[in-house]
């Protein structure tokens, strides 16, 4: 009887083992993940942050989204955020269409940081989602069909076409594997 015992706490103490250790490596992806996407919105934001001439707007945004970085409940307020958006279909901008002046002129006297305002909104964006297990993957698919719309609507592919239906039917190959891989 206390053989039966001793090698059934032994299995059970092997099977909750297991499970810690299928935990841990969920949780060592995560912060990996949250490494790589992070280490990208600093270096992308350093070039920005570093220019005298960068617009206040855009310094306040990479600070906010600097702070949005450690904030535990930052995935969810990021789905909640962008899922609502998704809901309304509000309209996506192209281009420099409707963008400050300020902008304009800055981003005209130097192209080389347009890409960097966009990996920093981006990264920024992606950072935060991975802050915490729970909770990131639903912002980092609401974010996935956001993108996913964005590019689709950059691509022209005409406004009489149902981009929704095709953002979540398509959900973006080239963009998902970003999103959830490095």
């Amino acid at each position: 009887m206390t053989l039966w015992l001793g090698a059934s706490i032994i299995a059970a103490s092997f099977v909750v083992m297991l499970f810690y250790r299928a935990y841990m490596h969920a949780d060592l992806l995560r912060l990996a993940r949250y490494e790589h996407w992070s280490d990208r919105f600093y270096s992308a934001a350093k070039p920005l942050v570093a220019n005298p001439e960068t617009p206040a707007n855009i310094i306040s945004l990479v600070e906010s989204l600097n702070d949005l970085m450690t904030y535990k409940d930052a995935p969810f307020g990021i789905a909640r955020v962008f899922a609502r958006r998704l809901e309304k279909g509000l309209p996506v901008r192209k281009d420099a269409e409707g963008a400050p002046e300020d902008y304009k002129s800055f981003f005209k006297k130097y192209p080389e940081l347009l890409d960097n305002a966009q990996a920093v909104t981006k990264a920024g964006l992606l950072a935060p989602t991975y802050v915490r297990l729970v909770g990131g993957t639903q912002a980092r698919a609401v974010l996935a069909d956001l993108f996913c719309e964005m590019d689709l609507r950059h691509n022209e592919i005409g406004d009489a076409f149902d981009v929704r239906s095709v953002s979540k039917i398509n959900r973006g190959p080239s963009l998902v594997p970003h999103i959830i891989r490095r």
